[in-house]
């Protein structure tokens, strides 16, 4: 059977391994009867061994260590993962994010990371490195507020297990999935600056139309044409204004250009 070193306690020379059919198997340091192996037992390292019943519980014998490049399928973490640094401890980056993720909240601090973890994991991502909190001061009238901002690099891992049911080809899609998210946004981005750029030219028309109408029949005032125009215009730029809801989705900037 194969399985993972639960725990190993080197001073009393014995530990237990999770066996693949999830039961832990008590083992001391003689049930490995390559000597070398002894001496580079570790937490999480992958063992085969033989499975014993005995009186005071299930036992591993004939224990051997096995080479982790024999292990092909991968584990991850239940929980979500974060760190400042750019490694997440006792996990293998399997797919390194070619992007940065940006929230901001002026609710509270947590509220701005929840944000940045969904915002992860809408991108297939299960932890985040490189975590950065920064605060800046909004402003409404005479009220000053605090505005919670959260960076990090989205990343996907995972480690090497027996007990493992996925294998790294389909833990791989982070990027892709960030890149097919940023298109998804510029195709509507441009699809909706089309369907405004007709509505303008349909308001100018219809401006045109009627303020040439107006003058024939009405013989209006020319200030009171300008003051029109001027709506129109303060109307059209309403219209064509439209914001880049991907901003929190970069690739390939410096940290600096986002603070």
């Amino acid at each position: 059977m194969h399985g993972t070193i639960k725990t190993f306690i080197p001073e009393k020379q014995y530990g237990f391994i999770k066996g693949q059919d999830g039961k832990d198997y008590f083992f001391s340091l003689n049930a490995f009867t390559d000597k070398q192996h002894r001496s580079r037992l570790y937490d999480d390292a992958l063992v085969e061994f033989e499975p014993a019943a005995t009186p005071r519980g299930y036992k591993a014998i004939k224990c051997v260590l096995l080479d982790p490049a024999e292990i092909d399928t991968y584990i991850v973490p239940e929980d979500f993962q974060t760190s400042k640094s750019e490694s997440i401890r006792g996990w293998e980056i399997i797919e390194r994010g070619d992007w940065i993720l940006r929230t901001d909240s002026s609710d509270s601090l947590d509220d701005a990371k929840r944000q940045l973890i969904r915002r992860a994991q809408s991108l297939n991502a299960n932890a985040i490195t490189e975590l950065e909190y920064l605060r800046d001061t909004g402003y409404s009238g005479n009220y000053q507020f605090t505005i919670h901002i959260f960076l990090g690099r989205p990343v996907v891992v995972a480690k090497k297990s027996p007990r493992g049911e996925h294998r790294k080809h389909d833990l791989c899609i982070l990027n892709q999935s960030a890149a097919d998210m940023k298109q998804d946004y510029a195709d509507r981005r441009n699809y909706s600056k089309d369907r405004r750029h007709l509505v303008s030219i349909f308001i100018v028309g219809s401006l045109l139309t009627f303020l040439v109408a107006m003058k024939i029949v009405a013989n209006w005032d020319s200030s009171l044409a300008e003051t029109l125009t001027v709506i129109t215009i303060i109307l059209l730029f309403v219209i064509n204004y439209v914001s880049d809801h991907s901003s929190w989705l970069v690739k390939n900037e410096k940290r600096e250009n986002h603070e």
